[in-house]
């Protein structure tokens, strides 16, 4: 199984139980501390920030930044370090779409699971 940060395996966790914003400052730390993976993190923190949006209704927030998230995760396609980026970036973009459409009422949206390649089926942590 390979060897993920603490943090990101903390982010993958809290993505996957739709806690966005706590999934976001799990990794700003780990973002700001790796070299070479600047991006990377930096466009998993900005995919958690919006479906923060998606979740506050701020559908206009969500899809400008979705964009911004896409340019800073695709070099990164179509996976990077366990995870399906692409796949992801697809997911969410179609999550903004489906909230948007609902309006400015309650929101019954489908959000993304993070799958980590090489996780154990199961783990308490993912």
């Amino acid at each position: 199984m390979p060897v993920f940060p603490e943090k990101y395996i903390e982010f993958v966790a809290l993505f996957n139980k739709q806690k966005f914003f706590e999934a976001h400052e799990a990794l700003e730390a780990e973002w700001r501390h790796e070299q070479g993976k600047n991006d990377f993190y930096k466009g998993l923190i900005q995919l958690a920030a919006v479906l923060v949006h998606v979740q506050r209704f701020n559908f206009q927030g969500a899809g400008n930044l979705i964009l911004t998230a896409e340019r800073n995760l695709a070099p990164y396609f179509p996976d990077y370090q366990g995870i399906e980026v692409k796949k992801l970036c697809e997911e969410v973009k179609s999550s903004v779409i489906s909230a948007g459409s609902c309006g400015t009422g309650p929101v019954n949206v489908s959000f993304p699971i993070i799958t980590l390649a090489g996780s154990k089926k199961g783990d308490t942590r993912l």
